[in-house]
């Protein structure tokens, strides 16, 4: 199979990209809260890699954004949270909702099937396997 340089995302790919990149920078602020209400040492090790994972993800999607030329979305931020809310759930729901996240983040990699671009290959299909908790 010959390789190819340079070839442009498509829209699906591009919108495939705006949408994680906000879900990915609401995760962000979801996991900063949880971080400053958690209270199980244990769990919050999972939180924290969780948080981890999501900020790389970001990181990762705004390097295409940046290298593609395309701009970046401003996505959520510490704006949109309130630091001083109150804890609203347990522990047990924090990794009820991680492993949600998770597997959100399965189905949408699946359902992503038509990648022509290598740069989304690597993205998908490498990152988030290299990076799942286990």
């Amino acid at each position: 199979m010959a390789k190819h340089e340079n070839i442009q995302l498509t829209s699906a790919e591009l919108a495939a990209l705006h949408q994680n990149y906000l879900g990915d920078t609401m995760s962000i602020c979801v996991f900063g809260h949880f971080l400053e209400t958690v209270v199980d040492p244990e769990i919050k090790i999972v939180v924290e890699h969780a948080f981890d994972i999501a900020v790389q993800h970001v990181e990762d999607i705004k390097e295409i954004f940046i290298k593609e030329n395309i701009p970046v979305p401003i996505g959520f931020t510490e704006q949109d949270v309130n630091k001083h809310a109150p804890r609203l759930f347990s522990d047990a729901f924090y990794l009820s909702y991680i492993k949600q996240w998770l597997e959100g983040a399965w189905l949408f990699m699946v359902s992503f099937s038509p990648m022509y671009s290598e740069v989304m290959f690597y993205l998908f299909i490498l990152n988030v396997y290299s990076q799942q908790l286990s």
